[in-house]
């Protein structure tokens, strides 16, 4: 089994990194970050239900059907999983953008709309997977 806690703490750190490029203004930089942070956390929880994860970044589809209407999950987390998909989702679109805004000015007013409107969701949905792992791990 891969490490759950290695993956949510991976996720945590790339937060943490968004949040510094934030603070900079490193938009384009905020959005790659999150990217990451949210796909290590849905991994985590989907090494804690004994999902195998897939080795890419789009586990969106993986997570939907594995992970909706789970019963190892509490409803609370179950509930949001629609909203945190489509997040991701999102990011995971604009990933590629993201990556190589240095090329592009224009990109750089849409990098900062998206980083500021999807930070505190990114946070929030890092926050809410560690707290499904640690109910997972006490189940």
């Amino acid at each position: 089994m891969e490490d759950i806690d290695g993956a949510i703490k991976s996720a945590h750190e790339w937060m943490g990194i968004a949040e510094d490029a934030m603070k900079r203004q490193a938009h384009a930089k905020a959005v790659y970050c999150m990217e990451m942070a949210v796909e290590a956390a849905m991994k985590a929880v989907l090494i804690g239900v004994n999902i195998e994860v897939p080795k890419a970044h789009d586990v969106a589809g993986v997570a939907e059907i594995s992970l909706i209407g789970n019963r190892k999950l509490q409803s609370s987390f179950s509930e949001g999983l629609n909203g945190f998909l489509e997040t991701f989702r999102t990011l995971l679109k604009e990933r590629t953008a993201a990556g190589y805004s240095f090329n592009y000015d224009e990109i750089a007013v849409k990098m900062k709309r998206l980083a500021t409107d999807l930070f505190p969701k990114c946070k929030r949905i890092v926050d809410e997977c560690d707290n499904e792992v640690k109910h997972i791990k006490k189940a």
